[in-house]
């Protein structure tokens, strides 16, 4: 248990097995090392990461709940293995960057903002995607994804380049809902085929 607590300095949990782990609230004023832990349930709810974070072939066999997140610096979650994931809210300042993830179960991302950019090449959704009301300031890729069930991308609002690019090489295997988007940002706003 974490619960709110600060980590004034560098800090690492690489390699850690933990079956239950609460983080909700927590702060990270530096670094934030969580690469090949193993989770069962995980819990950061609020957390704050001030610098570079990295969950780069993490295992999530449970709950991964990062619901209000703040990510200062490049988050990374690269290979990361989720079940099911939560980032509803979550706000990434720095590059965002999920190449090669892979999620088994339903994955959230409603109203989480991206500022910069937001790397998805590769990534295998097997559940459900949820993408609405996300904001993509900053480029956004999408190449090569997989996904198997309902993906929603309703009012994202999205930078450079537009959705139809960002998504031109993913595949869907299921019901892709879309739009409106927002009308300021000029883009093409046809789904791909």
């Amino acid at each position: 248990m974490f619960r709110g607590a600060t980590f004034s300095g560098d800090t690492s949990f690489s390699w850690a097995t933990i079956s239950r782990a609460h983080f909700d609230g927590a702060t990270f004023s530096a670094t934030a090392d969580f690469g090949r832990a193993t989770f069962g349930d995980a819990v950061f709810t609020g957390a704050t990461f001030s610098g570079d974070t990295s969950f780069s072939w993490t295992t999530f066999i449970g709950t991964a709940q990062f619901e209000n997140v703040t990510f200062s610096g490049t988050a990374q979650f690269e290979r990361a293995k989720f079940t099911g994931a939560w980032f509803d809210g979550a706000a990434f300042s720095g590059a965002a960057r999920f190449e090669r993830a892979t999620f088994a179960g339903p994955v959230y991302f409603d109203r989480a903002t991206f500022s910069g950019s937001a790397q998805f090449e590769e990534v295998k959704f097997s559940g459900s995607a949820q993408f609405m009301h996300a904001t993509f300031s900053g480029t956004a890729q999408f190449g090569e994804s997989t996904f198997s069930r309902t993906t929603n991308f309703e009012y994202v609002v999205l930078g450079e380049p537009s959705l139809s690019s960002a998504l031109s090489n993913a595949r869907f295997h299921d019901r892709v809902e879309w739009g409106p988007f927002t009308p300021a940002l000029h883009h093409n706003d046809d789904a791909p085929d």
